[in-house]
């Protein structure tokens, strides 16, 4: 990350291997996050989420810990230059 340039937009999907931590970190970094039951099933306490919905609330409530805004997709849209 610190190779980036400073006005770099830089995503992170969810890697099961480090699971929660590796997300903290992106948040904390200033990235953002992408979830989906297709790239991995599990909540950051371990548990299998029941649908990408609890999926999404979880990384909402991480998000909001590391004091960081969750926007809506034309928001989202807008940041990517899209």
């Amino acid at each position: 990350m610190q190779d980036l340039p400073a006005d770099s937009v830089w995503f992170l999907v969810r890697h099961q291997a480090r699971g929660a931590k590796s997300f903290m970190e992106a948040l904390e970094a200033g990235g953002h996050v992408r979830v989906g039951y297709e790239d991995g099933p599990f909540l950051s306490n371990g548990e299998r989420a029941r649908s990408n919905a609890e999926l999404v609330e979880d990384i909402v409530k991480a998000a909001e810990n590391v004091g960081r805004k969750v926007v809506g997709p034309d928001r989202a849209r807008e940041i990517m230059g899209i």
